[in-house]
């Protein structure tokens, strides 16, 4: 019931996209994500997280702490950052859940955990599960740890990108926090770039020692376009792909690497492509 209403409020959603004038349709957009997120975590802890957008709140880096149902423990932000956009998204709006497989669900990668609000979504969603939780930048990465090691034992976190093989990447910020991507290291960017560990699906099983992965969230900001490339055999073992898919080479890439991958079921829920068996 709930997979047919999500299907139905989006194609509304489509349709009035595609006829509506633009400026209307913002202003009703806003009109309506404002009514579920205050139904979801109530009015002050919805407009508390607004104040904290950026340019209305300057940059602090003493995190405010959230107390939201959504979720088994508190979530922190930075004032003034992409932080407190990324919960609204993820977790009070539950982009990354649309679809879930049906369970068990004991491993969850999370490819692109910035902060880790999804991640502990995810850990709070799926109480039996393990998230291995991916995020190259540093201040991100400090983020990540103070947000999931409530959790414990349950959250693998790594201060690395996902990637087709082990090694080191250029590590490329971003004034959005939740923004930030990686490259191949080239020589002449010099030796003062900031740069991050790579690690690769196959090495994640090994170390891990997990038989397939329940869900892939996937979320690195054209990195994709890398990972998939080369249709990796390991995505056999994948139960569930989520991800966000930033550039027409990448969607490309991903969608050969499903094709010959498959079987899949396919859907799209806004900007996340979903893939299950």
């Amino acid at each position: 019931m709930a997979m047919f209403l999500q299907k139905y409020i989006e194609a509304i959603r489509r349709t009035a996209r595609s006829v509506v004038p633009s400026r209307l349709y913002s202003l009703v957009a806003v009109a309506c994500d404002t009514f579920w997120c205050v139904l979801k975590v109530g009015y002050p802890s919805y407009v508390r997280l607004r104040r904290l957008y950026p340019p209305r709140c300057k940059y602090d880096a003493e995190p405010v702490r959230f107390d939201l149902p959504q979720l088994k423990h508190p979530v922190f932000v930075r004032p003034g950052t992409t932080d407190a956009f990324g919960v609204v998204q993820n977790i009070i709006r539950e982009e990354w859940g649309a679809f879930s497989p049906p369970e068990p669900v004991r491993l969850i990668v999370d490819a692109g955990a910035n902060i880790g609000d999804t991640t502990s979504w995810y850990l709070t969603k799926f109480p039996n599960a393990t998230v291995v939780s991916l995020e190259p930048d540093p201040d991100n990465y400090a983020m990540l740890l103070l947000n999931c090691a409530p959790f414990g034992s349950r959250a693998v976190l790594l201060n690395a990108a996902l990637w087709p093989q082990e090694g080191r990447l250029n590590l490329r910020p971003s004034v959005a926090y939740n923004a930030v991507s990686v490259a191949e290291v080239d020589s002449a960017d010099g030796s003062n770039s900031l740069m991050c560990d790579a690690v690769s699906v196959p090495a994640l099983r090994k170390s891990l020692g997990f038989a397939a992965i329940d869900i892939l969230k996937c979320d690195i900001e054209g990195a994709e376009f890398h990972l998939f490339r080369d249709a990796p055999s390991w995505l056999s073992f994948v139960r569930c792909l989520v991800i966000e898919i930033h550039t027409e080479a990448a969607h490309q890439a991903v969608y050969n690497a499903v094709e010959k991958q498959g079987p899949f079921h396919c859907k799209r829920w806004r900007n996340t492509h979903i893939f299950w068996r």
